[in-house]
């Protein structure tokens, strides 16, 4: 991964790739600039053209809009708990909005039970015996609902320099191989996700990777260095934010060492960030504050993203903090929050971590998608047998400094056909033991990233 010293600030990218993919080195760029791509056949005519395919935008009510966000941050409390249970001691990072929104898209390629299993998992319905949701109330969302909410969402995001999202698909060419062109007309018109065509080839590895290196500023060069030749098709999404603070700190006065107690007990001396906000945040069980990123006074842009810092209190784990959490802890938090100064003390911390997802997302419900009897015949029809999701890769990246936020979130789903699944004193907070930290979208109350911080000295 990059790590220019320029700060782009981009908190994430979240790529979907239906393919097969071995560690990355940064890949040559194709010669001609990628496409715009518009759904197309097999032909060589109409591959990769500018046009695009209309469809009707789906209306979502406000009512909707806010019981979607409800599943979606069911969908972030147990993405979040199940990969933090597996990492004991341990950073975490992790892009829920990224996965939801990619999974959202790839729905409109399933069918039968492989699509009502997304739809559960998606809406917040955990099979799993430790989970918050009352199955009593079952009601999931449909496809068309997750793309209503989806569009709605790029549509919300439109003109908004903070943040952009971009998707796209990539196609095999194989004479095995049928792609239902319905599919593609809606990712494309409702995701404004790009349709490519290519080969299992070197040629096609390039492209796939300029698009990430385009889609992410740089951020991320690459993501695959080769692809099999039973894959069926590399989708593709991608999430960058540019998030330099509101009031960035000074590093001649601001910045100054300390000691952070990690998770396994050892100390080490860290580079900390002082500052004064004005949001203090506050449960049972922890103190936090928000810090505000900047935003565009010219343009009247809203305020809409913020940092969120939570400490658990003493003699409280960050795990068993997590424990306790449920869907509405960062929300209820956040809206709770008292406007009185609290003196931060913020570790500076740069990690990045990769996790392997197919057995928690089969554990959450998502089962018969990772089985040779998935149902994806809305995305693609085979010769040789069902297409299923071999593996789901989430690797994700953080740089936190005076100046703001960078970071990167990299999710690739392998897809394959022909083969086996498997006004008083101002408080003080100093950060110096595990906590756990968000890039929160206060306009529509749902973590875009999320992740804990138990030894800032480790990159992976």
């Amino acid at each position: 991964m990059n790590k220019s010293k320029k700060m782009l600030s981009i908190i994430m990218c979240s790529l979907i790739a239906a393919l097969s993919f071995t560690s990355c080195g940064t890949a040559p760029a194709a010669d001609d600039p990628l496409p715009s791509a518009a759904v197309s056949s097999a032909s060589e005519s109409n591959k990769n053209t500018e046009k695009k395919e209309t469809q009707e935008l789906p209306v979502i009510t406000a009512e909707d809009k806010s019981a979607n966000i409800e599943k979606l941050n069911y969908f972030t409390s147990e993405l979040f708990k199940s990969i933090t249970d597996k990492s004991k001691g341990e950073n975490t990072l992790v892009s829920p909005l990224s996965v939801y929104m990619a999974f959202a898209m790839l729905n409109n390629g399933a069918a039968g039970s492989t699509q009502a299993e997304i739809n559960d998992v998606l809406s917040g319905y955990i099979q799993r015996s430790d989970a918050e949701v009352d199955y009593a109330s079952h009601n999931p969302l449909t496809a068309d609902q997750l793309n209503a909410f989806m569009s709605g969402y790029l549509a919300e995001i439109n003109g908004d320099d903070t943040i952009k999202i971009a998707n796209s698909i990539f196609l095999m060419d194989r004479s095995d191989l049928t792609f239902n062109e319905g599919f593609q007309t809606t990712i494309n018109s409702l995701y404004s996700a790009d349709i490519f065509h290519g080969k299992a080839d070197g040629d096609t590895v390039n492209r796939v990777n300029s698009w990430v290196d385009e889609k992410t500023n740089g951020m991320i060069p690459s993501i695959i260095s080769e692809i099999k030749p039973d894959t069926v098709s590399i989708l593709l999404n991608a999430i960058a934010f540019e998030g330099s603070w509101s009031e960035p700190y000074d590093p001649e006065t601001d910045v100054y060492e300390d000691n952070f107690t990690c998770a396994d007990g050892s100390v080490k001396s860290l580079s900390f960030m002082k500052s004064t906000e004005s949001g203090y945040l506050s449960d049972d069980s922890a103190e936090g504050f928000m810090k505000m990123y900047s935003y565009d006074f010219e343009a009247d842009n809203p305020m809409r993203f913020c940092f969120i810092g939570l400490l658990p209190n003493e003699g409280i784990s960050v795990d068993e903090y997590i424990k306790t959490m449920t869907s509405d802890t960062i929300r209820n938090t956040f809206n709770n929050r008292n406007r009185e100064n609290v003196i931060v003390n913020l570790p500076k911390f740069t990690f990045g971590k990769e996790y392997h997802l197919p057995k928690i997302l089969y554990d959450m419900g998502m089962q018969s998608a990772f089985s040779a009897n998935a149902d994806f015949s809305q995305l693609a029809v085979s010769d040789n047998g069902g297409v299923y999701i071999g593996d789901v890769i989430h690797d994700t990246h953080i740089e936190l400094n005076e100046k703001g936020t960078r970071a990167a979130a990299v999710t690739g789903i392998t897809m394959f056909d022909n083969a086996v699944a498997v006004e008083e004193e101002p408080r003080v907070l100093t950060f110096d033991r595990p906590f756990v930290f968000a890039i929160y979208d206060m306009n529509n109350d749902v973590p875009i990233f999320i992740g804990t911080v138990c030894d800032p000295t480790l990159n992976k």
